[in-house]
This record gives C-alpha cells, sequence and structure tokens, in this order.
C-alpha cells in the first residue's frame, strides 16, 4: 500500500485530483499528514476528489488513525487516512 505525504503547502485541488486518478486506477493508498495545515489540506482533497468521483458513481470515505512516523532522527505523531472507495449502491471495493 502507497503511503501519500500531504504537506500543508499540498496544493488540495492537484491532490483531490491525484486521489481521484489514483481511486480509478484501483490504486491501494493511505494519505499521511503531520500538523493541522497538512490535515486540512488533506480532507480537503478528500472533498475534491469526490466531487470528481461523483461521475463515475463512486467516491471515498476515510478512516483517520494516529501513527508514530519515523523521520531522519526523531518519530513525531501523524495521521494517517485510510481510503475506502465506495460504489454508488453503498458496496466497498
Amino acid at each position: 500500500m502507497d503511503i501519500l505525504k500531504v504537506r500543508k503547502s499540498s496544493p488540495s485541488k492537484k491532490l483531490g485530483k491525484f486521489i481521484y486518478m489514483n481511486v480509478v486506477r484501483e490504486n491501494k493508498f493511505v494519505l499521511q499528514a503531520i500538523g493541522a495545515g497538512a490535515i486540512s489540506q488533506a480532507i480537503k482533497a478528500v472533498i475534491e476528489a469526490n466531487k470528481l468521483l461523483a461521475a463515475k458513481a463512486l467516491s471515498i470515505s476515510i478512516v483517520p488513525s494516529f501513527e508514530d512516523i519515523e523521520a531522519e532522527d526523531f518519530t513525531t505523531t501523524g495521521i494517517r487516512f485510510y481510503v475506502i472507495i465506495q460504489t454508488s449502491d453503498g458496496g466497498r471495493q
């Protein structure tokens, strides 16, 4: 499973398009964010992705989880958003 690292400077619309493309290609991934700004961008990107996915009768939801994340010489706590793909009939993929 790929980890997509989100930064506070990540443009939410571009990130939303990237999420959309990965969902359509059925790539498995999680979003990872450290800090309030990055978390905000991740959530806005999910909203953008859902706007695009609606045309394909798909949507995504996220399940957040605290994770210890290893950096260069320290460990910090971040949030990983596990992405769940749903079809228009409520089924999960």
